[in-house]
Parts: structure tokens; sequence; C-alpha cells
């Protein structure tokens, strides 16, 4: 199994499931926080995105592309 550098605190080990998360806004480092909260709670963290007008691409280990509505195609 590989492992990555971002822990899920409520189990201790890496998350499963995405690949790549990618965030679109103003604040890189607050980008890159919410980048990581994306990887750990995968999609369904992407109303909080939504509410806060954070645009959002994550791809899953099945290569599946998950778009924020409000991504650029």
């Amino acid at each position: 199994m590989r492992y990555c550098h971002i822990i899920d605190p409520a189990t201790g080990w890496p998350p499963c499931g995405l690949v790549s998360t990618t965030v679109i806004m103003r604040d890189p480092l607050t980008a890159q926080g919410w980048s990581k909260v994306l990887f750990i709670r995968g999609k369904d963290a992407l109303p909080l995105l939504a509410r806060a007008g954070i645009e959002a691409l994550l791809v899953t280990d099945k290569q599946e592309v998950i778009r924020s509505a409000g991504w650029p195609e």
C-alpha cells in the first residue's frame, strides 16, 4: 500500500479514494488548506466550498473527474 503525506485525523491513516485535488481561489495558502480538506473529506466537502465561493477539481483513484459547479470548462 502507498502512503501519502496527508493523514486523516479521524482515522490516523492516509485518506483513500482521491489521487488529486485542485482548488482555485485568490489566497494560495487558504487554497492549500482547502485542498487538504478535500483530500480527506472527498466530494462531501464540495458544498462547503460552494458557500465560500471556492472552485475545486477532484480526481478519484478510478480516474473519475469531479468538478465544483463553477469550475471552468
